[in-house]
């Protein structure tokens, strides 16, 4: 299943009936959550989808799926994904809103993961810069020692077309197709009341009858090192400054935040 027609292996079948698509803000647990839904027995078909394209990461170590993901990308549509996936089998991308994406993914059960911006837009610059990933040429973000002045120059750099990137991601939050996840709730900012909760209607909504077997998901897989696991959670106090947080909000950010439930 899901081989279009290469050498890279394929996904074991599974029992589950439905297929699955984790959309979610760049680092909001996406991985996170992949790691949940397999110990719940989904297969992971190993891409990463966009709306004209899809990364292939299957049969790579961690290290190389932390490399430059340039090599690996594919060029065939999101509509193809979604066609390709088997039920019991899912996949995971930063994929925008729109109408089209939304008829496209209804074949699936939709995840949308959300995390507050600022802190997400911070892990994603860790992310970057532990791995000495670029999104676009001369950056120099990456170059200052300081944390507090390495966000700033990374928000005038590239907070803008972040913030607008994200923005359409985030219109998710309002489809009434999925189940949505909170990155705080994930990670336990809540309690485990909340977090049981939120998972009980993650395990409604994937149709799975026992619903305390996403809670028990999530509390196996803490700890588990991922492909974009910065090494540690954002304190966002060592980073954020007055001047970042005019730009962010500048760039929309605060906008982007309270149509997600936050600010």
């Amino acid at each position: 299943m899901f081989d279009f027609g290469n050498s890279h292996g394929f996904v074991r079948e599974t029992s589950h009936r439905y297929p699955c698509a984790v959309v979610s803000i760049p680092k909001a647990g996406t991985y996170f959550v992949a790691e949940m839904l397999k110990h719940l027995g989904w297969a992971g078909t190993e891409i990463h989808a966009s709306p004209l394209s899809f990364t292939d990461y299957r049969n790579l170590s961690l290290a190389q799926k932390r490399a430059d993901p340039r090599s690996r990308e594919i060029g065939f549509p999101l509509d193809f994904v979604v066609q390709a996936l088997q039920p019991g089998q899912f996949f995971v991308g930063h994929i925008p809103f729109s109408s089209y994406n939304e008829r496209i993914l209804s074949r699936t059960r939709l995840i949308f993961i959300r995390r507050e911006l600022r802190s997400a837009l911070v892990s994603y610059m860790r992310f970057l810069h532990k791995n000495n990933r670029e999104m676009f040429d001369f950056e120099t973000w990456r170059d200052l020692c300081d944390p507090r002045q390495r966000v700033v120059r990374f928000l005038a750099e590239r907070g803008a077309f972040m913030v607008r990137w994200i923005t359409r991601i985030a219109d998710w939050h309002s489809a009434p197709s999925r189940s949505e996840l909170s990155f705080e709730t994930l990670y336990g900012d809540h309690g485990d009341d909340a977090l049981r909760q939120m998972l009980g209607a993650l395990s409604s909504h994937l149709g799975i009858q026992h619903r305390e077997a996403a809670f028990e998901a999530a509390k196996q897989v803490q700890g588990v090192d991922t492909k974009t696991w910065s090494g540690s959670r954002t304190d966002l106090s060592t980073f954020w400054s007055g001047e970042a947080e005019q730009l962010f909000s500048d760039a929309g950010g605060r906008s982007v935040n309270q149509a997600m439930g936050y600010d």
